[in-house]
């Protein structure tokens, strides 16, 4: 999972998609064995060519969330390709910063996908029960307003 695969209609529904190469697991105890994705989102798991499931996208998903909440990679990204993989294996695991900017919820969401062993990942069914997602769940959210707000105030240049 990448953002380039998070699609937003203009009536705000999300769609995940995923253009390239692709594989069915028919259930959690199926893996794939490819090389395949980008370098960015990868899992510890994938860049050493183990075998990885669905929590490789768990991985993914608390990068992306990580930088959709800070505004940045946690990762460097003007390492050239051998270092920037080393970077992911070897640094510790990205955290969101306790600067009073983040709730106590959305740091320990972020912390629960982005743990580097695979197996202590929580899985979809448990971040789906996370106080950081249940927070949110009975609010009524307008995303296609809020979007048209945003396009409204872009400014395009020619």
């Amino acid at each position: 999972m990448k953002p380039a695969n998070i699609l937003v209609n203009s009536e705000g529904f999300v769609k995940l998609t995923d253009f390239g190469i692709t594989k069915t697991l028919e259930n959690t105890a199926e893996f794939c064995t490819t090389f395949v994705g980008t370098k960015n989102y990868m899992s510890p798991e994938r860049i050493l060519g183990k075998e990885y499931s669905y929590s490789s996208d768990i991985w993914s998903l608390g990068l992306i969330v990580y930088e959709l909440a800070t505004g940045n990679f946690p990762y460097n990204f003007s390492k050239v390709f051998i270092e920037h993989l080393d970077c992911i294996l070897k640094e510790p695991e990205p955290t969101l910063p306790g600067n009073g900017r983040f709730s106590p919820e959305l740091q320990n969401f972020v912390t629960r996908c982005l743990r580097k062993k695979a197996e202590e990942r929580d899985s979809v069914i448990e971040l789906c029960a996370h106080p950081w997602i249940l927070k949110y769940s009975d609010r009524d959210a307008n995303l296609e307003l809020w979007l048209a707000q945003v396009f409204d105030c872009m400014v395009i240049d020619d």
